[in-house]
């Protein structure tokens, strides 16, 4: 199947996008960009994921194996290394089994703390794996996408309570999922006329969620202030960003967005713990984003040229072969 460049855009702009919120902080976080990019980005990442996914019956624990390996693998990896970078500087005070306790449950993860989103993927890989091959009609979906929205509703009503395994940011992400799935099953395609419309009415939705919460949304720790708010904006702003970047895939240069695409995963784990070496030495702000955000530029280049050398490696390898 030929790669969607479109999609790659798609989850280009929202992974600089998260950069950039959680480097341009704010203290009351009532900054117009910064709680526009909170209504939606994490809702648009597991959107996209649910289009892309593919409902299959085979192979089951094998594929809960290979989902597991290459989610947990980086976030150990990259939780240990934040550790041992913010313990040696002095930016966090963790005793090893708090680090360890943490990073087993998926809680309180100071060392890299974006890293929560691994654990929510994992969550709602298992119910692709498990659930979604019994679901797999659009009646069936339109049922449970309605299960999904009232659980929206139910979270939110809980008390303060421990956030392990980040299962209160996967039940805040699952509509998500689900209508991203379901709208690639029916062949929707939103009307270009719609999508200044749907754009505008998800953003002022969304500030209205922050003012009148007095904070952002904070999908990780199940905190998306008002259930209503947050879901029709992160829909429609959704919507609307997705056949926008359809657009923009078409641009020349569009690629270079492609490739942040196409390596979310090194952005995701490294971006806080750069964010965090380089904030003592400046306030968090555009120019502590555009720091991070060149170096990430040189690690997606090194990701991308290992892939391009490693694919040759495997082009000559089956050459030879088909020689022999």
């Amino acid at each position: 199947m030929k790669r969607d460049k479109s999609l790659d855009v798609a989850k280009g702009i929202a992974i600089i996008l998260m950069v950039y919120g959680h480097l341009k902080y704010t203290e009351y976080n009532m900054d117009t960009l910064y709680s526009w990019i909170y209504s939606f980005h994490m809702p648009f990442f597991v959107y996209i994921t649910g289009w892309l996914t593919q409902a299959r019956t085979e192979k089951k624990l094998v594929r809960t194996w290979k989902k597991a390996v290459g989610i947990f693998v980086p976030y150990v990896i990259w939780n240990v290394i934040g550790y041992i970078i913010l313990i040696s500087l002095g930016l966090v005070r963790e005793t090893q089994y708090e680090f360890t306790r943490g990073l087993i449950l998926g809680n309180n993860l100071n060392s890299n703390l974006p890293t929560w989103y691994l654990w929510a993927y994992f969550l709602i890989s298992l119910f692709a794996i498990y659930i979604l091959p019994l679901i797999d009609d659009v009646k069936k979906l339109v049922a449970v996408d309605v299960i999904a929205i009232v659980l929206v509703f139910w979270i939110v009503t809980l008390p303060e309570m421990q956030i392990y395994f980040r299962w209160k940011a996967t039940l805040a992400l699952m509509p998500f999922f689900i209508t991203g799935y379901l709208l690639k099953k029916i062949k929707f395609q939103l009307p270009w006329w719609m999508i200044p419309v749907c754009l505008y009415i998800g953003f002022k939705l969304g500030r209205v969620n922050a003012v009148r919460s007095q904070r952002y949304v904070t999908v990780g720790n199940g905190d998306i202030c008002v259930p209503y708010l947050y879901l029709l904006s992160a829909f429609l702003t959704t919507l609307a960003v997705v056949e926008i970047c359809k657009y923009i895939a078409k641009i020349p240069g569009s690629e270079l967005i492609a490739l942040f695409g196409k390596h979310t995963l090194i952005i995701l784990c490294t971006h806080w713990l750069l964010g965090k070496m380089f904030a003592t030495q400046m306030e968090y702000g555009v120019e502590l984003f555009t720091y991070v955000f060149l170096i990430e530029c040189v690690f997606v280049g090194g990701m991308e040229l290992y892939a391009v050398l490693r694919q040759r490696g495997e082009m000559l390898r089956e050459g030879k072969e088909a020689k022999i």
